[in-house]
């Protein structure tokens, strides 16, 4: 893993992996809660995957593909926010209150407009569950993002293998 570290040098990066695994910890919170709920553990990725015309063979992987990329991008706008904010505004626990803000942020611009107009099958999640998500999806990016500037916190080079 120590190889791959120079490429957290690369600051659109760093918040995109950030966003990134922010956007895994909401997909797998989201189908504990969908399994737990009935529909099976795969249906928020399918629903997700629905939108897409090619994925009628694999909606749920293609649903998995889609969310990562764009939690990802998401990853990238709270970055450039971040960039623009004091250090201390991530750490912890104010880190905790900035990253469910950002999760209620994206819920409602994600949640509420844009992926309505794309599917609107997606109206019908779990509210609860749909909020919930997001709001994991907020923290954990803002941790990891935290985190990560933690450890580079000059944006100095980091050297390449």
């Amino acid at each position: 893993m120590r190889e791959l570290q120079w490429l957290l040098d690369i600051p659109g990066l760093r918040s995109a992996i950030a966003g990134a695994i922010g956007g895994f910890c909401m997909a797998a919170y989201e189908m504990m809660a969908t399994w737990a709920i009935g529909p099976g553990p795969l249906a928020p990725l399918a629903l997700v995957g629905a939108s897409h015309p090619d994925a009628r063979a694999h909606p749920a992987l293609v649903g998995f593909a889609m969310h990562l990329v764009t939690a990802a991008f998401w990853g990238t706008r709270l970055g450039g926010l971040a960039g623009a904010a004091p250090p201390a505004t991530l750490r912890w626990p104010g880190g905790l209150a900035v990253g469910l803000l950002w999760g209620v942020g994206v819920w409602i611009v994600m949640g509420k407009i844009v992926a309505p107009l794309i599917n609107p099958m997606i109206v019908k999640a779990p509210e609860p569950h749909f909020l919930v998500g997001h709001l994991v999806y907020g923290v954990v990016s803002v941790l990891v993002l935290e985190t990560i500037m933690r450890r580079l916190p000059s944006g100095g080079p980091v050297a390449r293998p």
